[in-house]
């Protein structure tokens, strides 16, 4: 089976989880995945995103600073990894 893999970059706000939330569904849907696993990799993306932007990001000033959010499904796993250009904690 091939990696798939797709991405998504927002501003580095709260507001912008929206944005993640529709990426991640939109996922979901096109690769099948099962619908009860679904709101807990949202729960996580959420924990995460807001931890960037309120800790990592707001903090030193980044408030527009991009976060990317890459997905990748490989063997039946999926990988969520979420990047951003504010300081390492």
């Amino acid at each position: 089976m091939s990696d798939i893999t797709d991405s998504s970059t927002v501003p580095g706000q709260p507001g912008e989880l929206r944005h993640l939330h529709a990426f991640l569904g939109d996922f979901w849907a096109r690769h099948g995945l099962p619908p009860g696993d679904a709101m807990r990799m949202e729960l996580g993306l959420e924990e995460v995103f807001i931890n960037v932007v309120t800790h990592g990001l707001v903090s030193v000033g980044m408030a527009d600073a991009p976060v990317t959010v890459g997905l990748s499904l490989r063997d039946g796993s999926l990988e969520c990894a979420v990047e951003d250009p504010g300081p390492a904690f």
